[in-house]
């Protein structure tokens, strides 16, 4: 993560500032979800004859410059791609109109106009803030004189609060008061850990808005399963285990959680069930190297789940959840979507809490971290107009 404030290209016609502030990059998003490839497969399943190569795609939106610097044969292809789709078109143009390209800015407006949200107060109060981070990035800080001026602003910016920890305020402005140094302030690890603890920060709040609009768009569901109150996912968070000295296993306590929810007496039972749904899905029936992998997931040893991997066990799980509830011929529905949710959420708050971990934060700032998601679910669901009690 570039934990550096934002830099200008000066010889630029248009300035480009590099670095990132509070929303990261998407292909530092797409790495912590451990879905590098998402954004190229989601492009590459939507790709029509004549349309520009993913490569060529992405190379413009990251920096896309007037289409007359182009080569003939790009425009035509980028032309034909626009007229296609109106709101690529339509986004090319927001972005262009802006007085300085900023980088972020580009990729989670380009997020923005998919659809993403249900609900358009969901889109507007992101949107909002990241004009805010663009008239920070590309208009306050480029004209502050100094480190010290920019570290300023940056305290004080409402995003401090909004999208950053609740003690960062405090943080950067005590930093400020400690020294007025340059190198001294940026290399700070008080600096450092505050602009990284931030940037996961906003991750989970916008997760959280997620979570909120699918809440809100099953309203009425919830409120027959009476889970209205609650909040989903909070409970795969990391959290410290008395006497504070150990973080929990989110990942762990889910694999348990599917276990139960499949009549199962522990992971192993797991595993085997989870080989026997492959086995009926035309793979080799192997308990062994499933159960192992259940294990090595848990101690996180070992890389990441895939993609493929998550939607299988929550295919075996709920197939089995639902016999267990007398459905002998369930073909699958958005149990499945939760399931494999559910998995992936609690194994990226796992890899965040040993990421940051591994990178010096003290557990108190860690913990802050992920205090966010719950107190950024409160806040969506009171805009959304559905409080909780």
């Amino acid at each position: 993560m570039d934990s550096h404030l934002p830099t200008s290209d000066q010889e630029a016609l248009i300035p480009i500032y590099q670095g990132c502030l509070y929303f990261l990059p998407m292909a530092s998003v797409f790495d912590l979800l451990h879905m590098p490839a998402l954004q190229r497969n989601l492009y590459e399943q939507a790709h029509r004859p004549g349309w520009l190569t993913w490569k060529t795609f992405s190379k413009w939106f990251a920096d896309p410059q007037p289409k007359e610097e182009m080569r003939p044969t790009q425009k035509l292809k980028l032309d034909k791609m626009l007229q296609s789709r109106p709101e690529l078109a339509q986004l090319q143009q927001e972005i262009l109109q802006k007085e300085a390209l900023w980088r972020p800015y580009a990729e989670w407006l380009g997020l923005m106009a998919s659809p993403l949200f249900n609900s358009p107060r969901c889109g507007d109060y992101w949107k909002d803030k990241l004009e805010t981070e663009w008239h920070l990035a590309c208009k306050l800080l480029p004209g502050a004189s100094g480190v010290a001026a920019k570290l300023a602003l940056l305290a004080d910016s409402t995003l401090t609060e909004d999208l950053g920890l609740p003690g960062s305020r405090a943080r950067l402005k005590a930093l400020l008061a400690s020294t007025r140094d340059e190198q001294a302030l940026t290399s700070h690890a008080d600096f450092m850990q505050t602009r990284l603890a931030d940037s996961v920060a906003t991750l989970l709040r916008f997760a959280a808005w997620l979570t909120a609009d699918a809440v809100v768009l099953n309203w009425d569901l919830m409120q027959h399963n009476a889970t209205r109150n609650s909040q989903p996912l909070e409970r795969w968070l990391p959290r410290l285990t008395p006497p504070q000295s150990d973080w929990s296993n989110p990942l762990g306590d889910c694999l348990e959680h599917f276990a139960k929810l499949a009549g199962c007496s522990n992971t192993a039972a797991l595993g085997e069930l989870w080989a026997q749904h492959e086995y009926h899905q035309g793979k080799v029936r192997d308990i062994t190297s499933k159960q192992r992998l259940l294990r090595d997931w848990i101690s996180g040893g070992k890389g990441r789940p895939t993609l493929a991997s998550v939607r299988s066990l929550a295919e075996a799980v709920a197939i089995r959840a639902a016999a267990l509830q007398g459905v002998a011929d369930y073909q699958g529905g958005s149990e499945i979507d939760a399931l494999r949710q559910m998995l992936h959420f609690a194994e990226t708050t796992r890899f965040l809490q040993k990421e940051l971990q591994r990178l010096g934060l003290p557990a108190q700032l860690i913990g802050e971290v992920f205090a966010s998601y719950p107190q950024e679910y409160r806040k969506a669901l009171m805009i959304l107009g559905h409080p909780l009690p």
